[in-house]
């Protein structure tokens, strides 16, 4: 279906009193049908025509049938005549309907087989030509169009459209007219102003002013509501006008049909008189002007007036002028009537009540200028004109904590913030009114605050010299005393300023916030000063490793109160301590340690570090030169001087004495070498070693003497191969104990003092040579270093 064939026509007529219009011819009309079910449609029609067209209406009009597509189908029925009756008029006994105004509507109906198809049926019928006497169209044949919903099968009726249709009205006078429509099914129905058509069908344009959506104009303009289909407005142009009506059928919210509506309406000029005077509703300029009121006459139609003023008070209150005036003799509400052509058949009679009183004055009571900390503010109003009835209605702004109020004398009222805010309030006395309104000033809030030892306890971190904070808001100038009697200098005009206190102790500081002169606030805060924290490590004791007896001394300037956080490390016997001594340190191991002192005022701290160094065998011991003895030998030890000593050896050998410093040793062992250790310990518990080395030779050595000490003592201090070696040719080559090269000379001059290629000293131990003549070997063996490497 073509989005323009989902509407309704109403077609309303309107003629100029005793002009006669639409002599004959079509009037409007519907199509609607009952649903019969299995297929079967009881389908109606009504046509209506001016009384003199009847005899022209057919007797049997056909029916074509549309898709939704509005595609011609090839099924198509007649409808036949089923009644003939009058249209009623909207007349009343002071109203003449002019000569010639009659219309009839004739009824035809039949039974249609309509089987179900997806998309359903427009149902069609052109109704012949309009009026050209119509104003709001251009002349033209008519057409209308009612639809079956999709795959019905005769179940749906449509919308019904009943009686009475009112077929007149009366110029500038109000319609209200009721669509007589029901609907059968219980669906839902919408209404809605919309396009009419001619044969094709064609929407037809309306001529200029009138539209669609405005088809008669009008003050108010004519309208319709969609829920109720009520059309009202007050016509304001006679003539004859079409308006088009679209009846919808809803079903669960889905629009499954439509019933188009084509209809016509006369009106004309009556004669009836309108009492009507000007009210303080329509003119509130009426209201609040003293006791004297001059009453303006707005009838219509009417030649004599009658006034009553309502005035209890006497019985003189009327009048029969058009426009009178009266004073009444009091404020009050008084009841005013009015009553047009007062004893004639059309009489008309208006009543207005009348608030009478003078206006309403007055001014708020509040001052100029106010502090911020002022708040909350009393604001009061002086008024004039009114009494105990007086309504009151305070409007203080989104930024009041009370933004408004209806008592006489508000609450006292806060802003949340200065700047000027706008004070209205509204009085209303009956029917009389005023606003007045002013402006109060408020200073930015002005708060003295400073940073203190409570919100920061760092403050006092500095000792004697603090560093102040203000915190203030609002202030244009800051007053410090810093609480010192010792002097009058103890102030500030700073926002941060520093003051040195001469001694710890509490001090209680002011600070004065000032804005302009005008506002002041004061805060104060106790600080409790006290020396500043300077923390020093102070250690003392035996450090050596292995008597080492430790005291650390938090030594520096420690105010009352201040606590201690030793942290020694894992190493320590003592890893972590709380005091300011802590005695009998030792370490399980020799090394150098980073030691942290925490030194703790409330939340002030200070951190020391230092580090301490223990060392093993610090003493100097000496256990003498390396010796070489012969086997059988007696051997005498003689070691540096010390207060305890010890001797020890690598093998199992007599001596005189192990705590001795020089003992002799009586030694059984049959190797070329023996070592012997050396331990001393001085007064403090520290101790020192050394090792000297022992080797025996028998008289008789084969292969070479197979020792070297080049200690520079001229024993031993090189390998002396001479006596082997029968050419001139002579290379030797060492290899150490792994068979690795660590020594090679082509042309060897008995000069080998036990060092590497490099002439590093080789570490001691035992070693291989080879010793080349000629290209051939004449000699290899063993040979010992011992160079203490």
């Amino acid at each position: 279906m073509k989005a323009h064939f989902r509407l309704l026509a109403l077609t309303i007529a309107i003629l100029s009193f005793g002009e006669l219009l639409a002599q004959g011819g079509y009037a409007g009309g519907y199509i609607t049908y009952v649903g019969q079910g299995n297929n079967v449609y009881n389908v109606k029609m009504r046509r209506y025509f001016h009384c003199t067209g009847l005899i022209s209406a057919p007797h049997f009009p056909r029916i074509p049938l549309f898709d939704d597509q509005f595609n011609l189908l090839p099924t198509s029925f007649i409808l036949f005549i089923d009644d003939s009756l009058s249209v009623s008029l909207d007349t009343n006994n002071c109203t003449t309907t002019p000569t010639g105004i009659c219309y009839k509507y004739r009824e035809y109906d039949n039974l249609a087989v309509l089987p179900p198809r997806t998309g359903g049926y427009i149902l069609t019928n052109g109704l012949g030509f309009r009026s050209n006497q119509v104003v709001n169209l251009p002349a033209s044949t008519a057409f209308l169009v009612s639809s079956i919903p999709s795959n019905d099968g005769g179940l749906n009726t449509s919308p019904q459209i009943g009686d009475p249709l009112i077929m007149s009205t009366c110029l500038n006078r109000p319609m209200n007219i009721t669509l007589p429509v029901t609907e059968p099914d219980g669906d839902s129905l919408s209404f809605e102003f919309c396009d009419v058509y001619k044969t094709g069908p064609s929407p037809i344009t309306y001529s200029p002013p009138y539209t669609t959506s405005s088809p008669m104009g009008g003050s108010p303009p004519i309208s319709i509501d969609a829920r109720t289909g009520q059309i009202t407005g007050t016509p304001t142009q006679a003539g004859l006008f079409t308006i088009g009506i679209c009846i919808n059928e809803w079903r669960n919210g889905v629009k499954i049909s439509y019933v188009t509506l084509d209809y016509m309406i006369q009106v004309f000029k009556c004669s009836y008189t309108i009492a009507d005077m000007l009210t303080q509703a329509e003119d509130t300029t009426l209201n609040c002007q003293g006791q004297t009121v001059n009453f303006v006459n707005q009838s219509q139609f009417a030649t004599t007036y009658m006034w009553d003023f309502g005035d209890p008070t006497v019985l003189t209150d009327t009048s029969s002028q058009v426009n009178p005036t009266y004073t009444y003799s009091r404020p009050g509400t008084y009841t005013v009537r009015l009553v047009t052509d007062s004893g004639a058949y059309c009489s008309d009679t208006m009543y207005s009540v009348f608030d009478v009183r003078d206006s309403i004055k007055g001014n708020l009571i509040l001052d100029s200028l106010y502090c911020f900390k002022d708040q909350p503010i009393q604001i009061d109003a002086a008024m004039q004109g009114v009494d105990s009835n007086a309504i009151y209605n305070w409007d203080f702004g989104p930024l009041a904590d009370k933004q408004i109020s209806v008592l006489r004398v508000p609450p006292p009222i806060r802003w949340s913030s200065g700047g000027s805010h706008y004070i209205e309030l509204t009085v209303r006395n009956g029917n009389c009114s005023t606003v007045v309104g002013d402006t109060v000033h408020i200073k930015p809030k002005l708060l003295a605050d400073m940073l203190t030892a409570d919100e920061d306890p760092t403050v006092l971190c500095t000792g004697l010299t603090v560093n102040f904070t203000s915190q203030s808001t609002g202030a244009t100038r800051l007053h410090w005393n810093f609480g010192d009697t010792t002097t009058l200098a103890d102030t500030s005009n700073l926002s941060k300023p520093g003051y040195t206190y001469p001694t710890p102790g509490a001090y209680t500081v002011t600070l004065i916030a000032e804005q302009n002169g005008q506002c002041f606030d004061t805060t104060s805060f106790v600080f409790n000063v006290f020396e500043p924290l300077q923390a020093k490590i102070k250690t003392s004791g035996v450090y050596c490793f292995e008597g080492q007896d430790i005291l650390f001394q938090a030594d520096g300037v420690y105010p009352p109160g201040t606590t201690f956080k030793w942290d020694l490390g894992p190493f320590a016997n003592k890893p972590f301590a709380t005091t300011a001594l802590v005695p009998h340190v030792a370490f399980s191991v020799p090394g150098t340690y980073i030691v942290k002192l925490t030194a703790t005022k409330g939340v002030c701290s200070v951190v020391a570090t230092d580090t301490i160094t223990t060392e093993a065998w610090t003493v100097n011991a000496d256990a003498g030169p390396n010796q070489v003895i012969n086997e059988g030998e007696l051997l005498q030890l003689d070691g540096s001087p010390a207060s305890d000593y010890y001797w020890s050896s690598s093998h199992t050998v007599m001596f005189s004495s192990p705590f001795g410093r020089n003992p002799s040793v009586e030694i059984s062992h049959t190797g070329d070498s023996i070592y012997f250790y050396y331990v001393v310990t001085d007064a403090q518990g520290c101790q020192g070693k050394d090792t000297m080395a022992v080797f025996i030779t028998s008289n008789k050595e084969e292969g070479g003497f197979n020792i070297i000490t080049a200690n520079g003592d001229g024993r031993n201090d090189f390998l002396d191969l001479s006596e082997y070696m029968s050419g001139s040719d002579c290379g030797l080559t060492v290899l150490n104990r792994w068979g690795s090269e660590v020594y090679k000379v082509e042309q060897y001059n008995n000069d080998w003092t036990g060092v590497d290629n490099s002439s590093n000293k080789l570490p001691d131990g035992t070693y291989y040579y080879v010793l080349f003549c000629d290209r051939e070997i004449v000699l290899k063996g063993p040979v010992t270093i011992i160079n203490g490497q």
